[in-house]
């Protein structure tokens, strides 16, 4: 009935979001050098948004200060930045940093990662010179998995 359809709507979501979590955490190490080591999500950027990079858009810390993830949890939160037209995305590691940077991009930007299989990356939409700004409340996701896995890609 009606709770299995939604409960596989809600399955259903959870994988894209898992699947579009592996892309980001596989671009965040191909080619990773000892360099890339030291600031990986900004990395990241450069080769997803080649023009963004360097423009101080975008901005990575920790933890925000009110951001409301609780201490342990897995989350990440996005606000509006301290000039306008630009963000700051917090998570206290490179993968919620991502994980955030993919859900601004698909939520605010209508952008889409993915594999070659389901469109590639679509960035188009993008906007240069000047990023559009979320809630004034900001935005706090918490991931629902305890751990991120990756599968071996030689038996995808």
């Amino acid at each position: 009935g009606a709770k299995e359809a939604r409960a596989r709507e809600r399955q259903g979501a959870n994988m894209r979001f898992v699947s579009t979590l592996l892309v980001l955490t596989t671009l965040l190490t191909v080619g990773a050098s000892k360099e890339d080591a030291i600031d990986p999500v900004t990395r990241l950027v450069e080769r997803l948004l080649p023009n963004h990079a360097g423009s101080n858009l975008i901005e990575f810390r920790g933890r925000h200060r009110d951001g409301g993830c609780a201490e342990g949890a897995r989350c990440f939160s996005i606000q509006n930045g301290d000039k306008p037209g630009t963000i700051s995305i917090a998570g206290s590691t490179g993968v919620e940093q991502a994980a955030g940077l993919h859900h601004y991009l698909r939520r605010f930007c209508g952008a889409h990662l993915g594999w070659e299989a389901t469109g590639g990356h679509q960035l188009h939409s993008v906007p240069r010179g000047s990023l559009p700004p979320v809630d004034d409340a900001g935005v706090v996701v918490n991931l629902p998995f305890e751990r991120t896995v990756y599968m071996n890609p030689e038996t995808f």
